[in-house]
């Protein structure tokens, strides 16, 4: 090396960089869509939509005081709990699709879910308590990779599933 070389070479640069590029991936990849498909990213959307209706509608039972066992949505009467979440119906599918449909409007359309059948969209399924929002996309529903989301109805909880 010259004693009077000052500064980097083209290759120590190139080298600085891409170690900042990889230590910038890896801090700031888990917070960006940048590497989600199309169908995680809009379950995304979809999920947080649905979680700030839902504690928008129980921010409103509460402003309202707290006692009546309905909140008036977009025109629509809707059933909540004794701590003001949105409840399930019946506690049957067709009481979690009335939740996706009065929660959001506008939101796509939904079908019932059917392991034999697989949706074109969106699909609902429930269980004890909770309804499961399916972004299926005319694929099968596969429990380890097909992004979902859940809502406990009992607690508000979204729970987010392979995003």
């Amino acid at each position: 090396m010259n004693d009077r070389q000052k500064g980097f070479t083209t290759v120590e640069l190139v080298i600085v960089l891409l170690i900042a590029g990889v230590l910038l991936v890896i801090i700031y990849a888990p917070s960006v869509d940048v590497f989600d498909s199309e169908k995680t990213s809009e379950t995304k959307r979809i999920a947080t939509a649905f979680e700030k209706s839902i504690h928008d509608i129980r921010l409103k039972w509460s402003a309202e005081g707290s006692k009546s066992k309905t909140v008036e949505v977009n025109g629509q009467p809707l059933e909540v709990t004794t701590n003001g979440w949105v409840e399930q119906l019946n506690a049957d599918v067709a009481g979690c699709k009335r939740v996706w449909e009065n929660v959001l409007p506008g939101a796509p359309a939904i079908d019932i879910y059917d392991r034999a059948i697989h949706s074109s969209g969106w699909s609902v399924g429930a269980g004890p308590n909770v309804c499961f929002y399916i972004n299926q996309k005319g694929e099968p529903f596969d429990e380890e990779n097909t992004p979902y989301f859940r809502y406990s109805y009992e607690i508000g909880q979204v729970t987010r599933v392979n995003m």
